[in-house]
């Protein structure tokens, strides 16, 4: 039972890392070796009644933890304001490429960073800026117009939370963090209207504001 118990977290944690857009495949697979799993529990409760409860109770409680991690992950504070922003929505990784940095000693060595203030500082490769361990959900942002903390719905992705900044990231421009590099080439970059809720006693600004009206007629040519 245990090599099935195994295969079922294996599986499980790789789907709590996937896109909402990720085919259902991984998904079916899960719940292809639950039912596994299931059938050797069912078949132990008659050998073994109280190793059968006990596992049992792992595996309703290790259901009940994927459902509040999968819809609470992310919530908007009840004071916040919700806008909506049209957006420019890239990938990123934990990759060098991605998030700019190498390992020194012909790739053998610890990761550095690779440019910036910062160049050949030590990297803490699958952190953020904000200190927090990127994951599906982690969102890179400028902070100076959206502060850390912020929550956005991004049709496509799901709930993010700004907990990181780059070099390249300004204005109405967001970078979505995903597992691998091959995933965030996939998304690529898109434009979409996403829902943002500004923290309460931040104010948002137009990046681009518009002309002001005017009363004067056109000059005819």
């Amino acid at each position: 039972m245990a090599t099935e118990f195994g295969a079922f977290w294996r599986s499980f944690r790789q789907v709590l890392a996937l896109p909402l857009t990720t085919s259902h495949v991984t998904i079916l697979d899960m719940f292809v070796t639950w039912k596994s799993l299931w059938g050797r529990i069912a078949a132990s409760r008659r050998r073994q009644p109280v190793r059968f409860w006990i596992a049992l109770w792992c595996a309703v409680s290790l259901l009940l933890w994927a459902a509040g991690c999968v819809t609470t992950a992310f919530r908007p504070p009840p004071d916040a304001r919700c806008i909506t922003v049209p957006m420019l929505l890239t990938g990123y990784c934990n990759c060098g490429k991605c998030c700019s940095w190498h390992r020194t000693w012909l790739g053998l060595g610890s990761p550095v960073i690779d440019a910036g203030p910062h160049r050949g500082d030590p990297k803490k490769v699958g952190y953020t800026s904000n200190g927090t361990e990127a994951r599906h959900g982690t969102i890179a942002a400028d902070t100076s117009r959206y502060p850390y903390g912020t929550i956005v719905e991004i049709p496509g992705y799901g709930m993010g939370r700004v907990d990181d900044t780059g070099s390249a990231i300004k204005g109405d421009h967001m970078d979505l963090w995903f597992p691998d590099h091959e995933q965030a080439m996939r998304w690529g970059k898109q434009q979409k209207t996403v829902r943002v809720w500004i923290p309460a006693g931040r104010r948002y600004v137009l990046e681009s504001p518009p002309p002001a009206a005017t009363n004067e007629l056109p000059t005819a040519l």
